[in-house]
């Protein structure tokens, strides 16, 4: 019969096994026996299990055996069975931890984990002993929300002693990273200090081999869900720009922006971390840009290009947000936006090629980043958003000249697919119920200054009245 007391007797059998520089493996092998059924039994017998769950003995026991250095006779044997103790442990947290957690548990843990080390060799012994070791841990840290920052650096100690990776190991792994986020003080080391570095970057080398078309495995929903999480701390523009080369910040930032346009909805709080980063990035790359068209630089600017399109593709998305509106109009990203578009329009000149020339580009995938494919797209996609239904952003979109900029765009240009379209939509949005706005096209219309189809596609016809060109708005317009 298992008891408190005969588990005891042979936690300590475990420890004297452990310490032997026997070469016999039968002691090993009969206090292995023993150990199994103590195992079992916490399994199948709540009662025992809430018992020892709640028994100082036996948890100063465990951590007396998880912090024993095994003797190097029979080594590979010695840890199978310290992964005894690791799996009994496992069931006991399932009922309680305070015990564990007051006697240091976690940090036992830790030192087995790196004295692994000794048997990385053997695979199959290290994997189970490494997965046990994490799914204890997982358990002892189950919807707890504060935790030490010394906990960031064990964790990185054993993960960088890590060799090979499968999805049996990386999942209690990765379950235990996401259960220490929920602690401000960690993720605040992990990002703005930089020290999760390690481990952020095994995140998003498996996110990247996703699947993101098909049906997630578990694993895939957990990385998906640490990054989702990682996107609305305040840190992650820092870590991924300060602690990271430019090639391993767009990987960082394409999966934000994977993840930003896939989500459906967003909390007001999250919205709001989100769009200061990525318009905290949008504004550091503005100039950027202006400087590469003043230097006349002939490199292509690949970095400075996917900064720009990565943070205005999420901009675009998150416009559709009553708050994101409000968040970018008091923050001038009208006038940011359209200082962008006015640059862009000024260097790059629009290409409209012919149909034998437009098959030619197709075969040709590669992509020049200097004349800024997509971006005044993703700029009126944005701006459309804003000038919609709003007096006053109408207004200032005139005032900055950007109705003029709108009013270029729509042509086709195969430097960026759909900007006809777009801006169309956009002039619409400026012109509706703004008789100033109106007058200054109907202008442009009089010098010929704007194409004769581009109006019509907007809802709007020209007229004459008392010998004055003015728009009216066509009736029973259906765009």
């Amino acid at each position: 019969m298992v008891d408190i007391g005969s588990s005891l007797i042979v936690l300590e059998k475990v420890l004297e096994a452990v310490g032997s520089e026997s070469r016999s493996e039968e002691p090993l092998l009969d206090v292995m026996s023993q150990l199994t059924v103590i195992v079992k039994s916490s399994i199948t017998d709540l009662e025992l299990r809430h018992e020892m769950a709640h028994s100082h003995h036996i948890w100063r026991m465990i951590k007396v055996d998880l912090e024993q250095e095994p003797e190097e006779v029979n080594l590979e044997l010695k840890f199978r069975l310290i992964r005894g103790v690791v799996l009994l442990a496992r069931n006991l947290l399932s009922v309680a931890r305070d015990i564990a957690l007051e006697i240091g548990i976690r940090q036992a843990i830790f030192k087995f984990g790196l004295n692994l080390q000794r048997i990385q060799e053997n695979e199959g012994i290290y994997n189970n002993c490494l997965v046990s070791a994490f799914q204890c841990l997982s358990n002892l840290t189950v919807n707890m929300k504060d935790h030490e920052p010394e906990v960031l650096y064990e964790l990185v100690a054993v993960f960088k002693s890590i060799k090979t990776w499968n999805e049996d190991t990386q999942l209690p792994v990765f379950s235990y990273f996401k259960n220490i986020m929920d602690s401000p003080d960690f993720l605040h080391f992990a990002l703005s200090k930089g020290e999760g570095k390690p481990i952020l970057k095994e995140l998003l080398i498996q996110f990247e081999k996703l699947d993101l078309e098909g049906e997630l495995s578990s694993i895939g929903i957990l990385i998906v869900s640490i990054f989702t999480k990682l996107i609305v701390h305040e840190s992650f523009l820092k870590f991924i720009t300060v602690y990271n080369d430019p090639d391993y910040t767009i990987r960082y930032l394409k999966v934000a922006q994977t993840i930003i346009t896939s989500k459906e909805s967003w909390e007001v709080f999250e919205l709001t971390v989100i769009l200061s980063w990525v318009y905290e990035l949008f504004q550091k790359t503005v100039p950027q840009i202006q400087s590469y068209f003043e230097t006349n630089s002939q490199d292509e600017p690949l970095f400075i290009y996917q900064k720009a399109s990565s943070s205005l593709d999420i901009l675009a998305t998150l416009s559709k947000y009553d708050h994101s509106r409000k968040f970018l109009l008091s923050y001038e990203g009208v006038q940011n936006l359209v200082g962008l578009l006015g640059i862009i329009q000024k260097n790059v000149k629009p290409k409209k090629l012919k149909d034998d020339q437009k098959l030619e580009a197709k075969k040709d995938l590669k992509i020049e980043y200097k004349n800024f494919p997509h971006i005044k797209s993703f700029i009126i996609e944005i701006l459309s958003s804003l000038v919609y239904q709003n007096f006053d952003v109408q207004e200032l979109m005139r005032e900055l000249h950007g109705l003029e900029l709108v009013l270029s765009n729509c042509i086709i240009d195969d430097n960026e697919p759909f900007i006809k379209e777009r801006s169309i939509v956009c002039l619409r949005f400026l012109l509706l119920n703004n008789e100033k706005n109106q007058e200054f096209v109907s202008k442009l219309e009089a010098k010929q200054a704007v194409q004769d189809d581009t109006l019509d596609e907007a809802g709007f016809e020209v007229e004459i009245v008392d010998g004055k060109v003015k728009l009216k708005q066509k009736p029973n317009y259906k765009p």
